[in-house]
């Protein structure tokens, strides 16, 4: 067997399978760290909501009819106040982010009137 036999049929697939494993193995650390990311973003989100709502109860900003409470409280997150269960107000255009309704914002954090975290997603 030659020296370029040995390399095309023992030494090429040993690179390839070593090489397509390094891929795997990196993609794979790649989707763990962003999933960390994005739980560590949700948090962020949730307390930065929580933390404005604080501070408009304070200045008596009314909640009752499940306004918007930020169209952008991070990047691509808004905020919104709905009612549990949901009630006719909650789908009224005016009490709704507009920045998630028109996609701008593709993540939204909900709080009820009294600031209780309902969903983040």
């Amino acid at each position: 067997m030659n020296v370029g036999n040995v390399l095309r049929y023992r030494v090429l697939p040993l690179v390839v399978a070593f090489a397509l494993v390094f891929l795997f193995i990196f993609v794979l650390v790649r989707l763990a760290g962003s999933g960390e990311d994005l739980v560590a973003e949700r948090e962020r989100a949730v307390a930065q909501a929580q933390a404005l709502y604080a501070q408009q109860k304070a200045d008596g900003v009314d909640f009752s009819k499940g306004p918007c409470l930020a169209e952008e409280l991070i990047a691509g997150w808004a905020a919104d106040i709905v009612h549990v269960p949901r009630t006719a107000e909650d789908d009224l255009p005016e009490n709704q982010c507009q920045s998630y309704r028109a996609g701008k914002s593709f993540r939204l954090v909900e709080l009820d009137p009294d600031g209780n975290l309902i969903r983040a997603q």
